[in-house]
């Protein structure tokens, strides 16, 4: 499971920047909001999100991680952290089968237009 201050630090790499007050001033927060994610406290939406879109990477993933790393209490910190390995897992799996199995996806997607269609169907019926 990748941390949040592994974001932070690859965010710093992929933009070049030298110091903490580069980040800061780029995700908009104060040096001093800076030193606080450094050091486990939490972070806001908003600088979740420009993280995220830096990275290119799913916002839960940002969020998850920024949760994780903002938890003081032990037992909940472990129960976060499966929680975070069981989504890692679970989107692992999900990309696996799509990759190796491109039908499935396909038979997925044809059985979504179906059961929308049925929902669409059901809905006019009941308008009706």
């Amino acid at each position: 499971m990748k941390k949040f201050i592994d974001y932070i630090n690859e965010m710093k790499e992929i933009k070049g920047f030298k110091t903490d007050k580069e980040i800061a001033d780029y995700l908009g927060i104060t040096k001093a909001s800076m030193s606080n994610i450094r050091h486990g406290k939490g972070v806001r939406q908003n600088t979740a999100d420009k993280i995220a879109d830096t990275l290119k990477a799913p916002k839960e993933d940002i969020y998850l991680a920024s949760r994780v790393a903002q938890e003081n209490d032990p037992e909940a910190k472990k129960i976060w952290e499966k929680i975070a390995k069981k989504y890692e897992g679970i989107a692992a799996s999900i990309l696996a089968v799509t990759a190796l199995s491109p039908s499935i996806a396909s038979i997925q997607c044809i059985l979504c237009k179906i059961v929308n269609m049925k929902k669409t169907t059901i809905f006019k019926a009941q308008l009706l």
